[in-house]
């Protein structure tokens, strides 16, 4: 093919286009409710990363996940300062790089024409930009599978040592991403051998390969290490394989969604609860405390005995998947795809389901037929084809989504170009009645990759709008929240957690009564239902009603004994009735639970400074620095006590750090303010009620003390 550009220039022009797309998609979706409020995983790696840089770099437990993504995404929000618009502008600069490395792999097993299309079927594949816009693996996990996949390219001629060095360091860092990638490296490593081995003799395959797996521990052996020395438990990268595979494989599963038999699974509940659920599910059924490499082996022991004790549902539920996986059908695990597309004209136009169910509805079945008019090239394809054949059991066994079958998605973009120049050739010789069989074989697959096989593709209303509730929540747009969680409910009664979280709703708006008909409605379908008891507790407070608070934060408790939460609210409850000693058996409790939980440290700290014993409550203040000095409220607390005690000087010093490490806290300005009155430093006093003003211009209690200090 006779092109203007050379290939070089074509790398750095697919690019360039690719970038623009993916600019002028994260411009249209700017202002959809979830673009500052990440759910989900999303939250998960936003979470994680915000703890590397403001709490902790290497952690105090075992990886659950791979960490390499939430350490980039860290770096990326460091240097973006927290912006999410540029957070997720510089993934779509490692996501368009992607489409290069992608380009230039076709051109080492296909021809010019088939790269180049495949590059451009990369670049408008709407599913792909969809999921590189979100804070999730893929956009870094694609990328280095490709550069390994094309470092290997490079060389399947060429035995040597630094090439495959390097090839084992790049596949090294995607397994501390996604550790599922160390499955295909012993077939990519046995390919190597069979095409070196009438090249060169055995024993140097054998030491070529062991400098590839060697490399590929290099970046596994730190986290390896750092996991045994935060935990002392051998987990080579993270903990989550276990209950990953039982996931996948349990009797409620259907190989679409997160669902166990064991524990209710829903939209509002955090991985940071997911994960001691599960962990203490666990523990309940052995008898025993477990680390998380055997809370991971009991998960997969269960998912092994389900296998074998059911081998029947078993072939059917991986037939299934291997469906699934096949579909056109865009199954979504972070937010309905298709329901995404009103957010963006330009993913409206890449992903829709008009009976074709684009984009993977037709690229599946073009891939499928290039495959095999492929066949006779199977020797020279051999790396694509091992990696895709290897790493789809890695999907088929978990879940099958539209996030986790992107990793093989640029392979199937290389083989559906060439199905498409090949029938495209064919039409241009007029001997389109030569490829009937191919032709036939793919209008059949068209068909049946449209399919919406065992009622997948069916809108899930409701969970659309428990999306959208539990953002607006989060944002505070409680009138919307209210209205999607009534929408969800109409669609779904009977679900505990839609209940649960319009009463969660109506109690952030003080809105009492309200919340508790919610959140009673809640228990009588899930009398189990933890957070309800304390949400009901707080709304009982709320409207006077200490005994029934008391109640259901006992009920909490004994539900979940472990859960600190409840002594909390019970230690809160029983101070403001100067209950002091059942306060602070409460709290005790409490710490002992949770020993590094810098808030009830604050809190004891208030409650002997109440009793007058400012020794023991500065002990506590002390403890609290300890673990966050940056916990303003703990400041500003301790301000109090010290104020209370006489200690002027001192509370000044302590309400201006509260102040300095959260400028948006109201308390320190107002108790300056007060302080600055009574000792005559009006201007001060005045400076300091302007900043309140400045923060909530509505707030009563300053606008009094700005009328006594222009009086």
């Amino acid at each position: 093919m006779k092109t203007k550009l050379s290939h070089k220039q074509w790398a750095i022009l697919i690019f360039g286009v690719a970038f623009i797309i993916r600019l002028i998609y994260l411009l249209q979706i700017k202002s959809n409710p979830f673009f500052l409020s990440p759910m989900v995983d999303e939250l998960w790696n936003i979470r994680w990363a915000t703890e590397i840089i403001e709490k902790s770099f290497w952690g105090t437990e075992i990886y659950f996940r791979g960490p390499l993504y939430p350490y980039l995404l860290a770096l990326v929000l460091k240097i973006t300062g927290s912006d999410y618009f540029w957070t997720r502008l510089i993934q779509m600069v490692i996501a368009s790089a992607s489409v290069s490395l992608a380009y230039l792999l076709g051109r080492e097993f296909f021809s010019e024409k088939v790269a180049r299309l495949s590059s451009i079927f990369y670049t408008v594949y709407g599913t792909l930009i969809f999921y590189e816009a979100m804070f999730l693996i893929p956009v870094i996990f694609i990328f280095l599978n490709l550069l390994g996949l094309l470092v290997l390219a490079r060389n399947r001629d060429n035995p040597g040592k630094g090439p495959y060095f390097m090839a084992g360091l790049i596949f090294g860092l995607s397994a501390i991403a996604r550790p599922n990638v160390l499955l295909v490296l012993p077939f990519l490593a046995l390919w190597a051998f069979f095409r070196f081995r009438k090249k060169i003799e055995v024993r140097s395959i054998i030491i070529l390969l062991v400098v590839f797996f060697t490399a590929v521990a290099i970046p596994i052996i730190p986290v390896t290490v750092r996991n045994y020395i935060v935990a002392d438990d051998f987990v080579p990268i993270s903990s989550q394989g276990g209950i990953n595979i039982y996931l996948g494989n349990n009797p409620s599963a259907e190989g679409l969604t997160m669902m166990l038999p064991e524990i209710v699974l829903d939209a509002s509940i955090p991985w940071t609860k997911f994960i001691p659920t599960t962990t203490e599910y666990a523990e309940k059924e052995v008898g025993h405390s477990l680390k998380p490499s055997e809370a991971s082996a009991f998960w997969t022991n269960k998912a092994k005995r389900f296998i074998f004790e059911n081998p029947g549902h078993f072939i059917g539920l991986t037939y299934r998947k291997l469906v699934y996986f096949f579909s056109g059908f865009e199954n979504s695990d972070q937010h309905d795809i298709y329901d995404f597309r009103q957010y963006s004209t330009l993913i409206s136009v890449l992903i829709f389901d008009y009976g074709l169910k684009f984009p993977f509805g037709l690229f599946g079945p073009l891939a499928l037929v290039g495959l095999g008019l492929c066949y006779r090239r199977r020797a020279h394809l051999a790396p694509l084809l091992i990696f895709f054949l290897a790493y789809l059991p890695t999907v088929i066994l978990f879940l099958v989504t539209a996030r986790h079958r992107l990793t093989v998605i640029p392979i199937i973009l290389m083989f559906s170009a060439y199905a498409v120049i090949y029938f495209w050739d064919k039409i241009r010789q007029s001997a389109i009645k030569t490829s009937m069989i191919p032709l036939s074989i793919l209008v059949f697959l068209l068909v049946m990759c449209n399919i919406n096989w065992f009622d997948m593709g069916l809108k899930n209303e409701a969970q659309i709008h428990q999306n959208l509730a539990l953002t607006y929540a989060r944002q505070e747009k409680f009138a919307d929240a209210i209205k999607e969680y009534n929408l969800a409910i109409k669609e779904t009664p009977g679900v505990p957690a839609l209940y649960f979280g319009l009463g969660s709703v109506y109690k952030n708006m003080e809105r009492f009564q309200e919340a508790i008909e919610q959140l009673t409605i809640t228990i009588s379908l899930d009398p189990d239902y933890t957070d309800a008891f304390i949400n009901l507790g707080t709304c009982y407070e709320g409207i006077g009603d200490i005994e029934r608070a008391e109640m259901s934060y006992r009920r909490a408790s004994t539900l979940e004994p472990d859960r600190v939460q409840p002594y909390i609210r019970l230690g809160d409850l029983f101070m403001a009735g100067e209950q002091y000693q059942q306060s602070a058996e409460n709290f005790v409790h409490a710490i002992d639970l949770d020993p590094e939980n810098h808030v009830i440290y604050t809190k004891i700290g208030v409650l002997y400074g109440r009793v007058g014993d400012t020794a023991t409550a500065f002990e506590y203040f002390r403890k609290f620095v300890e673990l966050d000095p940056g916990y303003a409220a703990g400041y500003l607390n301790w301000g109090n006590v010290l104020l209370i005690n006489g200690d002027t000087a001192e509370a000044v010093v302590k309400y201006n750090t509260a102040k300095q490490y959260d400028r948006m806290l109201i308390e320190p300005y107002y108790n300056l303010a007060v302080l600055q009155i009574r000792l005559g430093d009006l201007r001060a006093a005045r400076k300091n009620v302007d900043s309140l003003l400045l923060i909530d211009p509505g707030n009563k209690r300053g606008q009094d003390l700005r009328q006594r200090l222009s009086n």
